[in-house]
């Protein structure tokens, strides 16, 4: 049960704005695809994802609060803060998957960090071997539209881990897609390099 800070009213499911008095609710309970309206999954609609955001950020903008209570232009600011952390995260696979497995309690990429499956370390090994030989430009854009489609491929694995709750594997490809992504990097700077060669 969600309560309003205004009028005290209560309301069942999680809102921006109190049902009763219309106040902007700070404190949002609700997750962040149920914020947007989507569908809880990896593979987040990209299009619908940036209409929701822009139309709550015109609703919620601290700036529309400027003539209000103290109080009321704080849960703005609060509210502004959480609509930009979730936007910022459904637009990662990689984040939206951390988040995922996080309401499930799981923590897939512990700050501690983990073992590296072996599996991936050969995997790394190969993929950096390949990027090292690399000598063109030509070469190495035909390389990262290979790994952009194997990446397109673990994501889509990913999400149907999540889907069908077998967590263990979705853990290892969510770890595996962080690979990716410092993979990525590392393919981008080797561009600028064979670009000013």
């Amino acid at each position: 049960m969600n309560h309003c800070w205004n009028c005290k009213g209560s309301f069942e499911k999680a809102s921006v704005f109190c049902p009763t008095c219309g106040a902007i609710c700070g404190a949002y309970s609700g997750d962040y695809f149920e914020l947007f309206g989507l569908e809880a999954d990896v593979n987040v609609d990209v299009m619908a994802l940036e209409t929701a955001y822009l139309d709550l950020q015109k609703k919620t903008h601290p700036d529309h609060f400027a003539l209000k209570s103290l109080t009321e232009q704080m849960q703005a600011i609060e509210f502004t803060a959480l609509l930009n952390l979730a936007y910022e995260t459904l637009q990662s696979p990689l984040k939206t998957a951390v988040y995922l497995l996080k309401q499930q309690g799981i923590d897939a990429l512990p700050e501690r960090g983990g073992d590296t499956p072996p599996q991936l370390m050969m995997k790394s090994f190969e993929m950096h071997e390949c990027l090292d030989d690399i000598e063109s430009l030509e070469a190495l854009r035909a390389y990262k539209k290979q790994i952009e489609a194997e990446e397109k491929e673990l994501i889509e694995a990913l999400a149907a881990d999540i889907r069908n709750a077998s967590f263990a594997q979705a853990v290892e490809k969510t770890v595996e897609l962080k690979f990716m992504a410092t993979f990525f990097k590392e393919l981008r700077i080797k561009q600028k390099k064979l670009k000013h060669a």
